[in-house]
């Protein structure tokens, strides 16, 4: 083991020597290199191997790299690079090539290898590593598009590039990464050649040359691709839709993407004339900015006005052709979203503007909608809240009404309170509206339910109904959870504070809220915080307050007590403290004891600090 570590290092004295003379390292600095690599040597050459020794050793010397390439830009001195640098990245692959054939299976291994031979650009390498690591590999798709991608961005032609997603959709015919992948780097190739063609010729590439080369240059091999995919992928919709997301990102600067676009959009639209999905997204596709068109001021204004247009002929269009409750879902989605991105504040205001086109749309589409009765619950919140947004209180509440009187969803009833709120109740009968929403009390989540309970009591609050709020608390809301439970009791105790008097309002907990059911401990300390916020409370009213919490909820619950021994601590009576502290540790279950003594050691150290 000591003879291989000793002949691998007699290896490095020439690469160490040349270190030194160039003026890179000292004499010290040598030797602490030496000692560095002589401990990882001696790990490398141990029997049983380690995964970790290489990647230690690997990072070291790349490291060691580092520290040269900055050095020689400091010196400006960049001889001598193949005696050292090169003998360091070739031992490296050395370590690598050991690794892969060590922990094959390991992807990290394999895509770290290839990072470094990108970083040096080892392309003879990288090409080699592919070519294995597929091999390895061949189950797996993500290795494929990886072996690709680095060899689409080291190599010089598209031949190998070609050749390795031809063979992985061979293994994974079903990929549709694979397939996308393949189209995309066929866009690129061309991109590629077009901007080499035009640096040479200093002239765009005329599109309408025949000719293979020519057809090339069209993007006609991407689009054998997207041909092939469709057959791999018959009535897959939502696949087909990303060959054009694909390409409308090479839209603003190729002239043959746009050529192909069309082709690609005319032949889905033929395919799919049926398809409510590919109709709308073909209908947006003139929102997409296209080649050689660039506006600003008025005539940008126009111009998005002006595709806007088209985007809502087309779906008027469609509706007529495919009179389906999917393809009116996909036109009322694409009004919405347009009335959401053309907001009035941002847009120039009057009849014309893009924000009143979309605006109209919407209410068209959303009444032949809702007169179907075809809109999902989210989708009727999200026009009821246009609705509001453009002040139109009365028709939002009209469209809940009428839909709630269909259906029981919970959303749907809880966002009708809402408006019904927010009118302050004009001409409503408010009570009568919560008592009918109180029907679904129990489909309600913990979220919808403290929605709905402290709507109702700050309906009671407005309108001053101390005798409802009362039947709520006591009666009506029994059944609520325990996060409804304390948000009513907020509101409540609030309002009495307010109204009487903040001893008033613990009355009303002690014999409205605690004689109906135990209080949580959160609803104590809600109630506490109250009591310390008024200076008018006496100390034996919020020391009555404490026990009432800790004999409910005493045994497991470590906070109530440590608050109420700093409540303690700031009136100064360390005595109740202490008797307090011996309370709770025979109180308190055992599985909460070692809890509450850790929290009273920092909270006794604090206050002997602050001493």
């Amino acid at each position: 083991m000591a003879e291989l570590v000793h002949q691998n290092e007699e290896e490095m004295l020439q690469e160490l020597e040349q270190m030194q003379n160039v003026g890179l390292f000292t004499s010290a600095e040598i030797k602490a290199i030496i000692r560095k690599r002589n401990a990882h040597e001696y790990k490398l050459v141990r029997k049983t191997k380690v995964k970790k020794d290489f990647l230690d050793y690997i990072q070291y010397e790349i490291n060691l790299l580092a520290l040269i390439h900055k050095r020689r830009k400091r010196d400006h001195y960049f001889f001598k690079q193949d005696e050292i640098e090169y003998v360091i990245v070739s031992r490296i692959h050395r370590w690598f090539k050991q690794m892969m054939v060590r922990w094959a299976d390991d992807l990290k291994v394999w895509t770290s290898h290839a990072v470094f031979c990108l970083k040096w650009n080892k392309k003879v390498q990288l090409s080699k590593l592919c070519t294995r690591m597929v091999q390895v590999h061949a189950s797996n798709p993500k290795v494929w598009l990886l072996a690709a991608k680095w060899e689409f961005e080291c190599g010089d032609t598209m031949e190998k590039v070609r050749s390795l997603f031809l063979r992985g959709i061979k293994f994974h015919p079903k990929s549709e990464k694979m397939w996308l992948e393949y189209f995309r780097a066929e866009l690129l190739f061309t991109e590629k050649r077009h901007r080499r063609f035009k640096m040479i010729t200093k002239q765009d590439v005329n599109l309408n040359d025949d000719g293979s080369d020519s057809a090339l240059m069209k993007g006609k091999a991407a689009l054998i691709v997207y041909k092939n995919a469709l057959l791999a992928f018959p009535d897959h919709v939502e696949m087909h839709l990303k060959f054009l997301d694909i390409l409308s990102a090479f839209l603003a600067t190729n002239t043959f993407a746009v050529s192909l676009f069309n082709e690609i959009k005319d032949d889905l639209s033929e395919i799919y004339n049926n398809s409510p999905k590919m109709r709308a997204c073909l209908a947006k596709l003139h929102l997409k900015e296209t080649l050689g068109i660039s506006f600003s001021g008025k005539h940008k204004e126009i111009e998005k006005h002006s595709r806007a247009m088209n985007c809502y002929q087309d779906f008027d269009k469609a509706v007529k052709e495919i009179d389906t409750p999917e393809m009116w879902l996909e036109y009322f989605n694409f009004a919405l979203s347009m009335c959401q991105e053309f907001q009035p504040n941002n847009q120039v205001s009057g009849p014309d503007s893009l924000f009143s086109l979309s605006s109209e749309q919407l209410m068209k589409v959303g009444n032949r909608c809702h007169g179907n009765n075809i809109l999902t619950c989210q989708q009727y919140i999200a026009w009821v809240d246009f609705l509001l947004k453009t002040g139109k209180l009365s028709s939002a509440y009209e469209v809940l009404c009428e839909v709630c009187g269909r259906r029981g969803d919970v959303e749907l009833w809880l966002k009708r309170l809402k408006v019904a709120h927010l009118g302050n109740g004009e001409n409503l009968d408010l009570n009568e509206l919560f008592q009918l929403t109180r029907k679904f009390s129990n489909e309600m989540t913990k979220n919808q339910q403290e929605i709905f309970w402290s709507l109702w009591m700050q309906n009671c609050v407005v309108f001053d109904a101390e005798e409802t709020a009362e039947s709520i608390l006591t009666n009506k809301a029994l059944g609520c959870c325990s996060e409804a439970a304390l948000a009513l009791q907020h509101v409540y105790l609030k309002w009495m504070a307010v109204k009487y008097s903040v001893n008033h309002a613990y009355q009303m907990f002690m014999t409205k809220i605690k004689n109906t059911r135990t209080p949580t401990p959160e609803q104590y300390k809600d109630v506490l915080g109250l009591l310390n916020l008024s200076p008018s409370i006496a100390q034996t009213t919020l020391q009555e307050c404490y026990e009432h919490a800790l004999h409910d909820h005493g045994e497991t619950d470590p906070d109530l007590w440590l608050d109420y021994m700093k409540f303690l601590t700031q009136k100064e009576n360390m005595k109740k403290c202490g008797h307090v502290y011996w309370r709770a540790l025979k109180t308190l279950k055992p599985e909460f004891s070692d809890n509450f003594v850790s929290q009273h050691s920092m909270l006794k150290c604090s206050i002997e600090t602050r001493g």
